[in-house]
Formats: C-alpha cells, structure tokens, sequence
C-alpha cells in the first residue's frame, strides 16, 4: 500500500479535498497540533497513483485557492494549479518518450 497524505489549510479545505477524492476512499485526520489532513491508502499500482494525483490536481485547479502541500511515499512534495484546466489523464493515454524504443 502506498499513503498520500494532503495537509490542508483548514478543516474547510479538508472537507473538500474529502469531498473531491471521495472516489478514492479518504480519511479526514486531526494532528495532535490540531492541522488537517487527508489521507488515502491506495494500491501501490501507478495507474491508481496516477489517477488519484490526477483528482488532487484537479481539485486544486478548480478551488484557485493555492498550492496544495502533499506527501507520497515519505517525500514532501507542493502541487500548484499554476495557469492549468482541469484534465482526464489515464496512463493508457500515454505515448512512449521520442527516446524511448
């Protein structure tokens, strides 16, 4: 299993990251220093990594309230919306890499 875990500014930005990734089973968490987070388990598939990243940015796209500060695998990483649209990415959709034969 792998953990993506999103810190969220508020509970009022937690209740919608839950709400946006309903689809991949989250849970709302209260640290001990009273932040909120967002917690998905999923399977350690790229596909499903690749889906629920898609949600996060997403989610993160629509609100336009800022970056999104997440965690996946141990590692810190800072999601922006910067000037994106919301997009259906499916790692089926991919084309190989020019270098890649």
């Amino acid at each position: 299993m792998r953990n993506l875990i999103i810190d969220a500014a508020s509970f009022e930005s937690a209740q919608g990251f839950f709400e946006a990734l309903s689809a991949f089973g989250p849970s709302l968490v209260v640290t001990e220093d009273g932040t909120y987070q967002v917690w998905i388990s999923m399977e350690a598939s790229n596909r499903r990594v690749i889906e629920t990243l898609n949600a996060v940015e997403n989610h993160v796209i629509e609100r336009g309230s800022g970056p999104a500060r997440l965690e996946l695998d141990g590692r810190s990483y800072l999601m922006d919306a910067a000037d994106a649209e919301p997009v259906s990415y499916s790692p089926d959709d991919a084309e190989p890499a020019p270098d890649a034969a």
